[in-house]
C-alpha cells in the first residue's frame, strides 16, 4: 500500500522535500573541507568573486608560522550591507600542534591593525579564546572607526593524530549602519561552525598561552568622540559661510555643503592623515640670485678670454706660411734690383760712333 501511495505523491513535491532537508543540514566549506560544518546564511546570496579572492588571500598568508598546505573559501555577500566569509586552512605534519594553533590564533588577533591605515582607526571590542575537548576556539569583535565597519570573527583549530593542524573560520565584515540588518545573519553563521573531527582523531592540545593582542592605541569610543567634534566644528563653519556668504562660487565647498566627502575625509570613508608642508624661507631667495648671476658673468669672461687667446697666438701653420711670403716678396725684390743693374749697363742706341 505504501508504494501504492507513493506513486500517486507529485514528483515535484519529493523534490522540494529533498530540497529542504538536504538545506536544512550542515555542510562543509569545500571540497576536501570535511573536518568541519557550518550553515550557510538563508537570505543572503553567495559571492563566488570574493571567495575567490580570499582563497588566494589565505593561501598566500601565513598561518601555523608558515604557509598552509591548503586552503579554501566560501562567501557571502549582501550589497550595502556587508559580506561573510568561511574559509579554512591545513597545515603540515607538525611536532607541536599547540605551538601551530597558537601562532593562527595571533595571525587573526593582527587582523584589525593591519586593517589600520593609521595607530587608533581601529578597536578591539570583546576577545576570548578557550581549549575544550582538544579543540581551540577564538572570538573577536572589532570595529573600523574610519571605515565606519563592524567585523566578527569566530575560528576553531584541532589537530589529527598525526601532528597536522586545521584551522576553520567564519568572519563577517558589515556596515556600522547596516548592523542591525546584518549581525543576526552573521551570528547565525559563526554560531553554527563546528569541528566534524571525532574526538578519537584529534591531537591533545596543551594550554595556548598568551595571545599576542596588538597595542590599537586610542579607544573607539574616543576616536568616534573626536570625530563627532570634527563634524560639529566643520558645520559651524559652513554655517558661517553660508551666513557671510563666503565660499559661495567654490565648486569644492559647494560639493562638500551639498552631501561630499567632508575635510579630509575622501570618497572611500577613510580618514588619512595630511603632513603640514615646512615654511619656506623666501629671505634666501635674493642671494641665490645674486650668486646664479655671479657664475654667468664668470662663464661668459672665461669664455671670451678663451677666444681673445686663440686668436693672439697664431698656430705654427700660420707662422710658416707667412715665413713663405716674405721670402718670395725677397726674393721678387731681388730680382727687380738685376734687372735695373742690367738695363744700366747696356749703352744707349744714340750715343756716339766710331769712325
Amino acid at each position: 500500500m505504501n508504494s501504492t501511495c507513493c506513486r500517486h505523491v507529485p514528483a515535484w513535491i519529493i523534490a522540494l522535500l529533498a530540497f529542504v532537508t538536504a538545506s536544512a543540514l550542515p555542510r562543509a566549506a569545500s571540497a576536501g573541507a570535511d573536518f568541519f560544518t557550518f550553515d550557510a546564511p538563508a537570505n543572503v546570496p553567495s559571492a563566488e568573486a570574493q571567495a575567490e579572492s580570499q582563497q588566494v588571500h589565505v593561501m598566500r598568508s601565513s598561518h601555523f608560522g608558515e604557509r598552509p598546505r591548503s586552503a579554501g573559501a566560501e562567501a557571502y555577500a549582501a550589497q550595502g550591507q556587508g559580506v561573510i566569509y568561511v574559509w579554512w586552512a591545513e597545515g603540515g605534519q607538525t611536532g607541536d600542534p599547540t605551538a601551530s594553533i597558537r601562532s593562527a590564533f595571533d595571525a587573526i588577533l593582527q587582523g584589525p591593525e593591519l586593517a589600520s591605515p593609521h595607530v587608533g582607526s581601529a578597536q578591539i571590542d570583546e576577545f576570548q579564546e578557550e581549549v575544550d575537548d582538544d579543540v581551540a576556539s577564538i572570538d573577536l569583535a572589532w570595529r573600523h572607526v574610519s571605515d565606519r565597519t563592524v567585523s566578527l570573527v569566530r575560528a576553531l583549530a584541532v589537530a589529527t593524530g598525526d601532528g597536522e593542524p586545521k584551522l576553520a573560520v567564519a568572519e563577517c565584515v558589515m556596515r556600522a549602519d547596516a548592523e542591525d540588518d546584518m549581525r543576526p545573519q552573521c551570528e547565525g553563521v559563526l554560531s553554527s561552525l563546528a569541528i566534524a573531527t571525532p574526538a578519537g582523531g584529534r591531537a591533545e592540545l596543551a594550554a595556548l598561552g598568551d595571545p599576542d593582542v596588538p597595542e590599537l592605541g586610542e579607544t573607539a569610543a574616543g576616536i568616534e568622540a573626536e570625530l563627532g567634534e570634527l563634524g560639529s566644528e566643520l558645520d559651524y563653519i559652513e554655517g558661517d559661510d553660508e551666513a557671510t556668504g563666503e565660499g559661495a562660487g567654490d565648486p569644492e565647498r559647494e560639493g562638500r555643503q551639498e552631501g561630499g566627502p567632508s575635510l579630509g575625509v575622501p570618497d572611500d570613508g577613510i580618514i588619512h592623515e595630511e603632513r603640514e608642508r615646512p615654511d619656506s624661507d623666501d629671505d634666501g631667495m635674493p642671494w641665490l640670485l645674486i650668486l646664479g648671476a655671479v657664475l654667468v658673468a664668470v662663464a661668459v669672461f672665461a669664455t671670451a678670454r678663451g677666444r681673445g687667446s686663440d686668436r693672439a697666438e697664431p698656430s705654427e701653420d700660420d707662422e710658416r706660411d707667412e715665413r713663405d711670403e716674405r721670402d718670395k716678396a725677397a726674393k721678387a725684390a731681388e730680382a727687380n734690383e738685376d734687372e735695373h743693374d742690367a738695363e744700366r749697363d747696356e749703352p744707349s742706341s744714340s750715343g756716339p760712333r766710331d769712325p
